[in-house]
């Protein structure tokens, strides 16, 4: 349900996670916090003993992938609900690894070999690994898989250029838009639609980038005003990612064209990042005070919903990168920090889909004497920190507010 979550802040820690130049953005972790609204999620700690650090990136159903350090050194890594489950898919010839999306069982990302990081594929083990560099090519990355294609980048002449795999290294095909744009990297797709970046010397920055097909259907999603842009994910005819604008990064969401931009971040945070969508929901993070917040949306900023860390021990900011959806369930995964440990860790949240009730503040299914005593509590002007009950968004619990609640009175 929409939700502004409660959190605490207990103290400040500093540390930056840049993933920019291959997959994910930086992120910078340390405040613990605790969301009013979780009562359904199932909160699952995916990181396997022995490991220094752990992420999850991308996942499809009971299937989770993303990266395991070990020894200081990074191992694609494949889970199936569980720590224990753990696979690793690392190559015996790679110095490093790292899986980004999964589907049907195949999971992609890259393997570095020879000093260039190689568009990988398994089939969930490491014996099954699959170089997919092209001939001609020295390195590049397998970002997507869906429904057996593969969507990823190149390098070409210097560059790098956005295409897909449909079966061997051989089969890759080049999307890489025409002059004046020189770089290009994909990164999602969707059936035939598929999303990324591109840059051109014009202006010198990022543009986020959608293909219905090939180079020629080349879309600029770049949004008036911003500096920069970038498109992660895309699923049934939505797309996200983020647009820097006014200096903050803001997480997005377009349909198809530059004008249909939607700026998904809640009017309170500093900075958002919108990183996977699926069903209509989009699934990132957004930072306030500094705070990192795991969180996922319904096609606005207002319908944003911290997710919790319902787990042992003392947490810190967590990032949400995935996110898939069944005709029950809805799955999330990423990462947050163990500030016990202090290290990053892999976490994998799961619930019942179940129908939105409005009133609910609690996420019980039910708007009863309890919600009214949080609405009550909230009374007069709404804070980050306190539940939502502000649901005719006007900025304020007040009497409309509780007319709505009254009016939901009951279970769904």
């Amino acid at each position: 349900m929409p939700t502004r979550a409660a959190f605490r802040s207990f103290l400040s820690l500093a540390e930056t996670t840049n993933r920019l130049s291959t997959r994910w953005p930086s992120v910078v972790m340390g405040v613990v916090f605790a969301s009013a609204a979780h009562a359904q999620w199932t909160v699952i700690n995916l990181h396997p003993r022995g490991a220094t650090e752990s992420r999850a990136f991308g996942l499809d159903g009971l299937q989770q992938v993303g990266t395991v350090a070990l020894g200081g050194v990074s191992h694609a890594a494949l889970w199936t609900g569980s720590a224990e489950t753990w696979v690793d898919l690392h190559p015996p010839s790679a110095t490093s690894s790292d899986a980004w999306d999964v589907s049907e069982g195949r999971q992609v990302g890259r393997a570095r070999v020879g000093g260039h990081d190689k568009p990988s594929i398994w089939s969930g083990t490491n014996a099954s690994w699959v170089n997919l560099t092209p001939l001609g090519s020295p390195s590049g990355a397998a970002n997507a898989i869906h429904q057996g294609v593969v969507f990823g980048f190149v390098a070409i002449d210097g560059w790098n250029h956005a295409g897909a795999w449909t079966r061997e290294a051989s089969s890759f095909g080049d999307i890489h838009p025409a002059p004046p744009v020189i770089l290009s990297q994909g990164d999602d797709l969707d059936g035939e639609t598929y999303v990324g970046v591109t840059f051109a010397p014009a202006d010198g920055q990022n543009h986020a980038a959608l293909w219905t097909g090939g180079a020629a259907s080349w879309v600029d999603l770049h949004p008036r005003g911003a500096l920069w842009s970038w498109a992660r994910a895309t699923d049934s005819g939505q797309q996200v990612g983020w647009t820097h604008l006014d200096g903050q990064a803001r997480a997005s969401l377009w349909t198809g064209t530059a004008e249909s931009w939607i700026d998904l971040s809640p009017f309170w945070a500093e900075e958002s990042w919108a990183n996977d969508v699926k069903g209509g929901r989009q699934a990132g993070s957004v930072r306030f005070e500094g705070t990192y917040l795991a969180c996922l949306w319904s096609g606005t900023a207002e319908s944003w919903e911290a997710l919790p860390l319902d787990l042992p021990g003392n947490w810190g900011d967590a990032w949400a990168n995935a996110i898939s959806m069944d005709a029950t369930t809805i799955s999330v995964a990423g990462w947050a920090h163990n500030l016990d440990t202090d290290r990053l860790e892999a976490i994998f949240w799961t619930r019942p889909i179940q129908p939105f009730l409005i009133g609910d503040v609690n996420d019980d299914c039910t708007v009863d004497a309890v919600d009214l005593s949080i609405l009550l509590g909230n009374w007069g002007p709404w804070n980050p920190t306190s539940p939502d009950t502000d649901f005719t968004n006007d900025g304020v619990t007040d009497a409309a507010d509780l007319s709505v609640m009254l009016g939901a009175w009951g279970g769904c």
